[in-house]
């Protein structure tokens, strides 16, 4: 694996994208190397939460430019599109383990995040940016749909009014504007580090069960799939679940 950089400190695991040479462009081996990463974190006891970051003062670039010419080339024989499709879909299923991962996840964005790898960002709990960030869909400029789940994604993170906008006119969206927009929690000052402000986020998350993250979770998702009454029912049984563990001061005054 080595486009990727694996670090652990604090409970705490580093996924970092390690090919700044490259640009940490994303292919089918990367990820499938994410994958089988984040597959073995998840049952790692020993990992209480994990941030998505990359070397080099970039994100990612989005998808690797020769593969994307060698799929052009292959999809011009139609025959030859249910395996691109299917190899495709393995490949963006990064982006559903990122949604559903077990512990929390932060993404920590350094330069820019372009294409796919806004699918990867936004599928983590938590987002935070350094100064420098920008976001580029860039799907609209080459002639493509999106992938990774980045429609779906933005969608969520920033509505669908937004998310249009995003993608049908892509352009350099500064972390600023994505901040206001309601897509990166926080922008760290260039003057701050980037990865340890992600730790200091990571440290407050792993103070609560896994259990309890998914609740929150599915809480907040209940919001954008159920109504209101559906939604309120089920917070209320999971707000009674987590009741016996809670860390209740003893008294406000």
């Amino acid at each position: 694996m080595t486009d990727i950089q694996l670090n652990y400190r604090d409970h705490v695991a580093e996924i970092l994208l390690a090919s700044p040479e490259q640009s940490n462009t994303m292919d089918d081996e990367l990820s499938r190397d994410m994958l089988e990463t984040l597959e073995s974190l998840g049952r790692n006891d020993d990992v209480h939460a994990i941030i998505l970051g990359s070397t080099g003062g970039i994100f990612s670039a989005g998808g690797d430019l020769d593969m994307l010419h060698e799929l052009a080339a292959e999809s011009q024989h139609v025959s030859q599109h249910p395996k691109l499709q299917h190899a495709l879909r393995a490949s963006m299923r990064v982006v559903e383990k990122l949604w559903d991962f077990p512990k929390p996840t932060i993404a920590a964005i350094e330069g820019p995040c372009i294409g796919a790898g806004i699918g990867w960002v936004a599928a983590c709990d938590v987002r935070l940016a350094s100064e420098r960030s920008f976001f580029d869909t860039a799907y609209m400029k080459l002639g493509l749909g999106t992938d990774f789940g980045v429609a779906w994604l933005l969608t969520h993170a920033v509505g669908a009014g937004r998310a249009r906008d995003w993608i049908l006119r892509p352009r350099r969206i500064s972390a600023t504007e994505a901040q206001a927009s309601g897509f990166l929690g926080e922008v760290i000052p260039t003057t701050e580090n980037l990865l340890d402000a992600a730790h200091a986020s990571a440290t407050l998350l792993t103070r609560a069960t896994p259990e309890l993250i998914q609740s929150v979770r599915q809480n907040v998702r209940d919001a954008a799939e159920l109504p209101l009454s559906e939604a309120l029912d089920l917070e209320a049984q999971r707000f009674i679940t987590h009741l016996p563990s809670a860390n209740i001061p003893v008294t406000n005054k």
